[in-house]
């Protein structure tokens, strides 16, 4: 499964990194790719590494980033998804699934076309743990993870 990132904070590092660490060949879209190591982990609070994973390529180049992926989960802050919305939707294609983490009101609206598009546009409730950058661009500390998350997706 080819998977893209997009926002390189706390949630999508630790998301690139389950990912990668599963196995998927991850992308993950940047404002600051040049800081990124090629090795990324995730910690618990005293240091225990919990996962570890590489992904395949950072870039800021939201075309190169999602070109030839399943699956694009976006980690923005809440008030740039509009933004970031009429950007991504040039590149997005049908069956692509598109996720907001956490999901946030408005979405839906923001990627209305994407929709029209056969892009499935879906949200979680939360985020899956508590996520804190000890390193930008190689390791974050994450702590209670969540047993289950509720997720609403379009269409059904």
């Amino acid at each position: 499964m080819q998977v893209t990132i997009i926002g390189a904070g706390n949630v999508g590092t630790q998301l690139a990194v389950h990912y990668a660490s599963r196995g998927a060949t991850v992308k993950i879209y940047s404002s600051k790719p040049q800081l990124f190591q090629t090795e990324l982990q995730i910690i618990d609070d005293v240091g225990t590494i919990l996962a570890k994973g590489s992904p395949q390529l950072v870039t800021d180049s939201l075309a190169a980033a999602v070109s030839g992926s399943e699956l694009i989960l976006i980690t923005v802050p809440a008030f740039l998804v509009d933004r970031l919305a009429k950007e991504l939707i040039p590149h997005l294609k049908a069956g692509m699934k598109v996720g907001l983490i956490p999901g946030s009101g408005g979405g839906e609206l923001a990627f209305k076309e994407a929709l029209a598009k056969g892009v499935v546009i879906f949200g979680l409730q939360r985020v899956p743990s508590v996520a804190r950058l000890k390193e930008y661009g190689h390791i974050v500390v994450a702590s209670g993870y969540r047993p289950s998350l509720h997720l609403a997706a379009l269409p059904q």
